[in-house]
C-alpha cells in the first residue's frame, strides 16, 4: 500500500500530467518502402502521411488494410523482418530501420453512421471476443479502425541488475517503451490523415477510442497525439509501465542477479525490493506513460473494464490508471486478465451501447 501511494504521489506531482508540450521521439523522413519477398499482388504505395509511409492492401479476411511504416534514425539490430499476409499472398519489410504496424478499416453496415471508433489490440492481436466487440461497434453504426499489434512489441527482454549499469539500462528500456508508444500513435495518426484526404465522410461523425490490454496501455499516448475524443474505453489497462514490465506474470522483462552461495554462483530472479527500484527507474524516464498522459482525458466520457485479480497487467497498475483518469465509470469483475477478455463477447453489446449513449460531440481540432 505504501508503494502504491508513493507511486501515485509521484505521478500526481509530475509536471507531465499538466497542460504542456509532450516531447515526442523524432523520426526520419518517411519515403518509399523497400519490400522483400513479395508473393501475390504488391501493396499500393499510398504516400507519406504524418510520420509514416502508408501501404494499402486487402487483408486475408478481405478487409481494407494499411501497413504504416515509420523510419527510425538508428538501426535496431536483432529484429526480424515483418511478414504481412494479404488475401492472395504476403510481403515483408525490414524492421532494422523501420517500425511497421498493420491497421484495418471495417465499415459499418448501418444506414446511420455515428462516427469512427478506433480499437487498439493487445499482444495476441484481435482475439475472437475482441472481434465481437468490433462487430458490436459496427452494428451500432460505427466505422471501426483496428490498430493491430506492432510487429516488434514482444521481443524478449532481459536486464542484469548491476549497480554500476542499472540506471543506464533502465533508461534504455524507458526509451524503448516511449518509441513503441509513439510508433503506435504515429501509425493511427497517419491513417487518420489519409482518411481525412481520401475518405472525409468517415471523419465526419463522432470519434471514440478503445484499447485492450497492451492496447489500453498505449491508449493515452494515442489519445494525446491525435487530439480530442468523444468517448474512451479502456479494457484491462494500467499505468506505470515500469511496474508492469517488472511485475507482470507474463514476465516481459526478466530481472536477474548473480547470487553467491557455498562457493558457487547462480542467476536468480531479483527480489521484490530490487524489482521495485528498477520499475521506478524505468517509469521515471517514460515520457508517454499512461500515468502521465491519462489525466489529459479528464472531462471525456471514460469507461474502464477491470479484472480484480489481474496479474498480467497487475491490478495495482489498473488502480493507478483509474486514479489518473479521474475515477471514471468502471466495471470491475472478480476474474483474472485472461477471463476478462475471454468473456468480453458477453459484454460487447453493452460496451457498444455505453459508447453510443455517452459519446459527446465537442469542439475539437479534427
Amino acid at each position: 500500500m505504501i508503494r502504491f501511494s508513493l507511486i501515485l504521489l509521484i505521478c500526481l506531482l509530475s509536471p507531465a500530467l499538466h497542460a504542456g508540450e509532450i516531447i515526442w521521439p523524432s523520426r526520419a523522413k518517411a519515403g518509399p518502402v523497400k519490400l522483400q519477398q513479395v508473393i501475390g499482388n504488391q501493396p499500393v504505395d499510398l504516400g507519406s502521411f504524418g510520420k509514416c509511409r502508408l501501404l494499402g492492401f486487402k487483408a486475408a479476411d478481405g478487409e481494407q488494410s494499411f501497413l504504416a511504416v515509420t523510419p527510425h534514425f538508428k538501426p535496431r539490430n536483432g529484429l526480424p523482418a515483418a511478414t504481412v499476409r494479404s488475401w492472395n499472398g504476403s510481403f515483408s519489410v525490414s524492421l532494422v530501420t523501420n517500425n511497421a504496424s498493420v491497421l484495418s478499416l471495417r465499415r459499418t453496415p448501418a444506414k446511420k453512421l455515428l462516427g469512427l471508433a478506433i480499437y487498439l489490440t493487445g499482444i495476441i492481436d484481435l482475439s475472437p471476443p475482441e472481434k465481437q466487440l468490433v462487430e458490436s461497434f459496427r452494428i451500432q453504426g460505427w466505422d471501426v479502425l483496428v490498430s493491430h499489434t506492432s510487429h516488434h512489441f514482444m521481443k524478449p527482454r532481459v536486464l542484469v541488475v548491476d549497480p554500476r549499469t542499472v540506471v543506464k539500462a533502465a533508461r534504455k528500456f524507458a526509451r524503448d517503451v516511449d518509441n513503441h508508444l509513439a510508433d503506435k500513435a504515429y501509425a493511427v495518426e497517419a491513417v487518420l490523415e489519409y482518411l481525412k484526404v481520401k475518405h472525409p465522410e468517415i471523419r465526419a461523425g463522432k470519434r471514440v477510442l478503445a484499447g485492450g490490454s497492451a492496447g489500453a496501455l498505449a491508449l493515452p499516448a494515442v489519445a494525446a497525439r491525435i487530439g480530442s475524443w468523444d468517448a474512451v474505453v479502456s479494457i484491462g489497462g494500467g499505468a506505470n509501465i515500469g511496474m508492469v514490465l517488472a511485475e507482470s506474470s507474463l514476465n516481459p522483462l526478466q530481472l536477474l542477479e548473480r547470487k553467491e552461495a557455498n562457493g558457487k554462483s547462480r542467476w536468480t530472479r531479483s527480489n521484490p525490493k530490487t524489482r521495485q527500484r528498477v520499475a521506478d527507474l524505468i517509469y521515471r524516464d517514460i515520457t508517454l506513460d499512461p500515468a502521465r498522459l491519462a489525466p489529459r482525458l479528464k472531462g471525456t466520457p471514460i469507461l474502464m473494464l477491470s479484472a480484480e485479480f489481474d496479474q498480467m497487467v497487475p491490478a495495482s497498475a489498473g488502480e493507478l490508471l483509474f486514479e489518473a483518469y479521474g475515477k471514471p465509470e468502471r466495471w470491475s469483475y472478480p476474474v483474472n486478465h485472461i477471463l476478462l477478455f475471454a468473456a468480453l463477447h458477453l459484454q460487447s453489446g453493452r460496451v457498444a451501447q455505453w459508447v453510443s449513449g455517452n459519446a459527446k460531440t465537442r469542439k475539437s481540432d479534427r
